[in-house]
């Protein structure tokens, strides 16, 4: 007798009757429905079947991983699920005899089918022409929305793998069509209007993952690998927080002067910790509340995944070198710029003017103190930088002082006077020329004779005893006159 008519009134109770003792997947559940005499069902019509019974809350399910092969969808009843078996036992509990052994077989039956296909689930491989008419099922069914296509074909590939191993070489798949159309009227869903809906970019990716994820766990090496890699996730989230940190780190080094790569403070922890925390956070789908908070997130993993790889080839460069200078930071003793230079009475001096005994200028005189130091106006900082003009007075706008030159080219500071030119900045210190400036005396008072050193002054004449009468005079020397030169 043709039950197909008679299928689709009791297919909801034949469906749930195979899944109220065990959990089956959707040719398994196909295979049962078979085996208990209800040859004529198709399993597109099943599938469809499971489908509309998910969505109408009858249902749960749950994926299982396969060692050889794609992984297997399970549907399990639940309290409303079995409700309404109940109420379709009593409603056709004179359908056919095939109904009623199925919903009367012994546990011991249900067993041996589990026991099977738990083996056939471990050892079935896909055909090489399933995930293509798995594709082109796809495509016919491009009008619905991603999810419900999902739902759908979600576990076809291991189903009919596992149908064609059972059916040998009278496997054959039916036309893709045709098949869509079956899932379309058995899950409730409209007939296809013609026109493609247009998938969003990022369904088109995850679409792109999964099957690129299918594809690698098609083989037992490929999906190990992946196995690893998924395990390695929440050590991905802490090195993109730090990727995030750098990230920090490189936008404010205009506004700090310099990149701390590890943090130096408390506030610096705070931040690195923070941004961690976030990463793992984003990595379990959590502080994602708006889908602008998803798009970012996005952006953030490409920039970071950037940062992670150029951080992870420069370390072994970077790094020591990095510590090195926080070390040299460390160590540094800052000098003493209070009073830069020679300074008089608390102002800076610009320039030294000499003069001879008898107060005329002199000219490319040196100067030294009397440790043997060279006597200079810009002191130790300008020495040692290589100072050519006094920078202490560059770009003030008045006389700024420029360095004899000296051997190798070296700058010399303690000859005096030093030349000086003005309205020198440090724009264009290059080009400028110094000249002699004019001492700020034409001539001043010649020194003083002063006695011939290791000579003891002339006394000076005293009062006699106390006799009564003074001491006469000396005559005082006549005046030496002084030999022309």
């Amino acid at each position: 007798m043709d039950t197909t008519q008679l299928l689709k009134g009791v297919l909801d109770a034949a469906v749930l009757a195979v899944v109220q003792h065990e959990d089956a997947y959707g040719y398994d559940i196909v295979r049962r429905l078979r085996d208990a005499g209800l040859g004529e069902v198709g399993d597109a019509s099943v599938y469809g079947t499971l489908r509309r019974l998910y969505s109408a809350g009858s249902l749960s399910s749950y994926v299982v991983p396969s060692d050889g092969g794609p992984h297997r969808k399970y549907y399990a009843i639940n309290p409303q699920g079995r409700a309404a078996l109940d109420a379709q036992r009593e409603d056709w509990a004179s359908f056919s005899l095939a109904l009623s052994t199925l919903l009367d077989a012994s546990r011991k039956t249900r067993r041996a089918a589990h026991d099977r296909r738990r083996t056939m689930n471990a050892t079935t491989q896909p055909r090489a022409d399933i995930p293509a008419f798995a594709a082109a099922v796809r495509a016919e069914l491009n009008d619905l929305p991603a999810d419900e296509v999902d739902d759908l074909l979600d576990g076809l590939e291991a189903d009919l793998s596992e149908q064609a191993e059972d059916s040998g070489e009278a496997f054959s798949l039916p036309d893709a069509a045709t098949y869509a159309a079956e899932l379309r009227a058995a899950a409730g869903l409209p007939e296809r209007n013609g026109r493609a809906v247009k998938v969003p970019v990022r369904e088109q990716l995850e679409r792109a993952r999964q099957a690129a994820a299918t594809r690698i766990r098609s083989s037992r090496f490929g999906s190990a690998t992946l196995d690893l890699l998924v395990s390695l996730r929440p050590v991905w989230w802490i090195a993109r927080g730090v990727a995030f940190y750098l990230m920090l780190v490189f936008l404010t080094i205009p506004f700090i002067g310099r990149a701390d790569y590890v943090p130096t403070n408390i506030v610096a922890w705070a931040i690195l910790a923070a941004l961690v925390l976030l990463s793992i956070q984003w990595g379990r789908g959590k502080w994602l509340p708006h889908r602008w908070v998803r798009g970012l997130r996005s952006a953030l993993n490409v920039a970071a995944t950037i940062v992670a790889a150029i951080a992870l080839i420069a370390a072994p460069t970077v790094l020591p070198q990095y510590f090195a200078s926080q070390s040299a930071y460390a160590n540094y003793v800052p000098m003493d710029t209070t009073q830069p230079g020679l300074v008089l009475d608390g102002e800076r001096v610009r320039n030294v003017f000499a003069y001879d005994a008898e107060g005329n200028p002199l000219e490319n005189v040196q100067l030294y103190t009397d440790q043997g130091t060279p006597l200079t106006t810009v002191g130790t900082e300008g020495v040692m930088n290589g100072w050519w003009w006094d920078e202490y007075f560059l770009g003030g706008g008045g006389p700024v002082t420029t360095a004899y030159e000296g051997t190798g080219r070296s700058p010399l500071w303690n000859v005096f006077p030093l030349r000086e030119a003005t309205g020198v900045s440090e724009w264009d210190a290059d080009t400028a020329i110094g000249t002699l400036p004019r001492a700020p005396f034409a001539q001043v008072p010649a020194v003083p004779a002063q006695p011939d050193a290791g000579t003891e002054p002339t006394p000076s004449p005293t009062l006699g005893p106390s006799t009564g009468t003074d001491t006469a005079p000396l005559p005082e020397p006549a005046p030496e006159v002084e030999a022309t030169p």
